[in-house]
């Protein structure tokens, strides 16, 4: 799994089930978990070490190597790393190593998320990687000249997940949910919104400061994806 709670969780989610709807084996790292087991053990560990000095990077470093350990336990043909912008940085030197030395080696996927706005982190992680897909076609030429095997992986759509469920009666001329990218707020502060009807929800943290215009039709938070 990506790492996240919200967003990119549900792609996990779906890549699992699809997999499972098609007959195959798939076992999830549910990487996001990991996370908070570390983050916990180490606020534990901190209680009774008054002189451990804690880095951001602690809890994704522990999270990582219990996917290490997964994949040294159920022996997949296919480790698919969803987003892969959440692990530490080794993870993927130790993986390729741990690759080189089997009989029956795995192939290491990665399914960017974040293309075109992480290209750089995209592309080193890319770099490490067997196999790519991304859901921004335009990005796979630039993808290639680092992996040959890189494609676009269109985004899905699931009956039993992707419907109108309406909890209430809300009209929308506009409606937009994600998280602040630069681009993004750019376009929507350029844009004229009078007489229309927009609700934008999300990660935005310096709307506020910096297009306060946008203030009236801005509700912060991180949204649930079923509600979305």
């Amino acid at each position: 799994y990506s790492g996240h709670n919200s967003s990119t969780f549900d792609i996990s989610k779906y890549i699992v089930n699809g997999f499972r709807a098609m007959g195959v084996e798939a076992k999830p790292c549910r990487y996001d978990q990991e996370i908070v087991i570390a983050d916990g053990a180490i606020d534990k560990w901190a209680e009774n070490h008054k002189s451990y000095t804690r880095s951001d990077g602690d809890a994704v470093y522990i999270a990582s190597r219990a996917v290490l350990a997964d994949v040294v336990t159920y022996h997949p043909d296919l480790v698919l790393v969803v987003t892969g912008l959440m692990l530490f940085g080794s993870l993927w030197h130790w993986l390729r190593e741990l690759q080189a030395e089997l009989r029956k080696p795995y192939v290491v996927g990665l399914l960017l998320t974040e293309s075109p706005y992480r290209i750089e982190e995209e592309l080193q992680a890319a770099s490490m990687a067997n196999i790519v897909w991304t859901n921004e076609k335009s990005f796979v030429r630039r993808l290639r000249h680092l992996n040959p095997r890189s494609f676009w992986l269109p985004h899905a759509y699931d009956e039993g997940v992707h419907y109108p469920a309406w909890k209430e009666n809300i009209q929308r001329d506009v409606y937009f949910c994600g998280s602040g990218q630069p681009s993004r707020m750019r376009l929507l502060a350029d844009t004229n919104w009078e007489g229309i009807n927009l609700r934008l929800e999300g990660y935005f943290p310096e709307l506020m400061e910096t297009y306060s215009d946008l203030q009236p039709y801005y509700h912060e938070g991180i949204q649930n994806n079923a509600d979305v």
